[in-house]
């Protein structure tokens, strides 16, 4: 189980997921809204430590929470497009599953905030996630 919020009042941090894995639950903290890796992450033993972080720490209630899809085998779970590396020589190059495709996707190192006019769940509907 994956689920996304959005900080209402950002500073650094403008998104959140919480993925609930096999080894555990891990909480990735995002400096930008589009789909890009994350700039941190925890892990916590139960979905509710989580969550209770995220309350106190980024007043986020329980129903900012909105679910997505689990990743798919072998992709970043940080993503929330199917993504993997591109190579392991570099740190900024993924392939994105778009359209039935794998495509190049470099991740520069800018701050890109918005969503080109859309929402955040309108760019989730969208992306049909």
């Amino acid at each position: 189980m994956r689920q996304i919020a959005f900080i209402k009042n950002p500073d650094k941090i403008q998104k959140l997921m919480l993925y609930e894995s096999s080894e555990g639950i891990y909480l990735f903290g995002y400096d930008r809204l589009n789909d890009t890796s994350c700039v941190w992450d925890l892990h916590y033993d139960s979905v509710k430590d989580g969550l209770e972080y995220c309350n106190e720490t980024f007043d986020i209630a329980d129903e900012d929470w909105i679910t997505i899809s689990d990743p798919e085998p072998d992709c970043q779970h940080d993503f929330i497009l199917p993504t993997k590396k591109a190579d392991s020589k570099s740190a900024y190059r993924y392939q994105s599953f778009i359209s039935g495709m794998w495509i190049e996707n470099f991740i520069a190192d800018t701050k890109e905030n918005r969503f080109g006019g859309l929402t955040a769940n309108e760019r989730l509907y969208r992306l049909n996630l």
